[in-house]
């Protein structure tokens, strides 16, 4: 299952992620490129739901809408993802996310050259996965990864992972022995002046209680083919 995919045309410290880590965004949200909440419950399409608001008139500014694709028209509705509306301390009592089973079945986006970032990003998702059998590659969240370059967000098979192969060789970070079925919020640095990129997993073992959030250690590995 997945839902919330976020996509940031900036370098997003823990302090930013961790405001915006238990609920939806209003899609208003600065440098936000890509924000596909993949709540619509039915079809195929992922809309893209980014709204930016002028700084001058405080009016929406038109956009050219990054709407996506999944492979499967499968919903559900479920009731222990730790996700609040907009407001701390609001919760739905549901919660709709796309259900995405089987390998290579995460969001499709067109390419496009506005999602080519190659110098700061941050990609985020929560995630439930329970696929297992198949390397971890075979799990795209989020791609635009072409096997030699581009990036990645990846989780399955009891790991989550990004990929980045902008202007160097590839490099792949990540977290290992993730349990199935319990909901991880992923998020994904990348600043093309470091050598490597920085991830973070939060595991909610406790459903909607945040409180019992735990975070996952961090491992470097090489990259898998993908």
């Amino acid at each position: 299952m997945i839902t919330e995919v976020r996509l940031w045309r900036e370098q997003r410290s823990d302090t930013q992620i961790g405001v915006n880590l238990y609920r939806r965004l209003s899609g208003q949200e600065q440098n936000l490129a890509g924000y596909w909440p993949l709540n619509e419950g039915t079809g195929l399409l992922a809309h893209d739901r980014r709204q930016p608001i002028s700084a001058v008139d405080g009016q929406p500014v038109p956009i050219v809408a990054r709407d996506g694709t999944i492979e499967k028209d499968t919903w559900s509705q479920i009731d222990d993802l730790p996700l609040r509306v907009l407001a701390p301390g609001i919760e739905a009592a549901v919660v709709t996310v796309a259900e995405l089973n089987g390998p290579e079945a995460g969001l499709e986006v067109p390419n496009q050259p506005a999602l080519t970032i190659t110098t700061s990003m941050t990609a985020e998702a929560w995630v439930r996965p329970s696929g297992t059998g198949r390397t971890v590659d075979l799990y795209p969240v989020l791609s635009m990864y072409s096997g030699t370059k581009g990036w990645e967000l990846r989780c399955g098979n009891g790991e989550c992972s990004f990929v980045a192969a902008v202007s160097t060789t590839p490099t792949e970070v990540g977290a290992r022995d993730l349990v199935a079925n319990v909901w991880v919020h992923v998020a994904a640095v990348y600043d093309a002046l470091r050598a490597d990129p920085s991830f973070r997993a939060v595991s909610a073992p406790r459903g909607r209680d945040p409180e019992f959030a735990l975070d996952l250690d961090v491992v470097f590995q090489p990259p898998k083919a993908g």
